[in-house]
């Protein structure tokens, strides 16, 4: 706002950055001009009156100085699962709390990726394919002509997946020369985990197998040749996932 005092009913000129901008006309002497969308930085406005047959020309300036407005991103830290849709979700505002639409921010989160703000002022980061383990991701929004830049970090803990092994019962011929016995390795969506390590125990004896594109895992038990009823115990140690 730019406030001149002069004599009542003059015309003044006002200038933008050596631009011509406005021409007012003084009322009791005073004459109030407002000046919306200017980028930060420094800008002068002049007030120029030409005179009349009574008066001389006069000017004025001053130097307006226009800051960027800041900004604020934040983020509730969150503990997500492997392979389970989650989203840390991430807020940018200016300084009287509005969200800011349409902004970029980039997040890191072991890579870095570009995200662009929706109305409420968010991002949505998906999280689901992410290896197990502990982040600190690391939220940029650089700013613009008008918003200040900001940053933040946020812990994102993604937990393991869980697994269900299943197996069924078999009987066996202690003469039978190819004796094979199986499990099925599954994830908690029901999808097979395939090249999965397995650890059969039977009668302390150990044998080991891997998983296939179904998930299914075979032992050869062709060389355990004791008669009896035995229980077996079927291990999967897990793995990055």
């Amino acid at each position: 706002m730019l406030d001149m005092i002069d004599h009542n009913e003059a015309d003044v000129i006002i200038t933008l950055d050596g631009n011509d901008y406005a021409t007012v006309i003084l009322n009791n002497s005073v004459a109030t001009v407002e000046i919306s969308g200017l980028k930060n930085g420094i800008h002068t406005v002049t007030a120029i009156y030409s005179g009349n047959i009574k008066y001389k020309s006069a000017e004025a300036s001053v130097n307006v100085t226009v800051n960027k407005i800041n900004t604020k991103l934040s983020a509730k830290a969150i503990t997500a699962t492997y392979n389970i849709n989650k989203y840390l979700v991430v807020v940018l505002k200016d300084a009287k709390g509005n969200p800011i639409k349409g902004a970029k921010v980039s997040v890191n989160l072991g890579t870095t990726k570009p995200y662009k703000t929706n109305a409420k002022g968010q991002i949505k980061v998906p999280t689901k394919s992410l290896a197990p383990k502990k982040y600190t991701a690391k939220v940029t929004f650089k700013g613009t002509a008008i918003y200040a830049s900001s940053t933040a970090k946020v812990k994102v803990v993604v937990k393991k997946a869980s697994s269900k092994l299943s197996a069924k019962k078999k009987t066996f011929k202690v003469k039978t020369k190819n004796k094979k016995f199986y499990a099925v390795l599954k994830n908690s969506k029901g999808k097979a985990i395939k090249k999965a390590k397995l650890k059969l125990t039977i009668n302390g004896k150990k044998f080991s197998a891997k998983t296939n594109t179904k998930g299914k895992a075979t032992f050869d038990l062709s060389k355990f040749t004791k008669k009896g009823k035995f229980k077996t115990t079927i291990l999967y140690m897990g793995d990055k996932r």
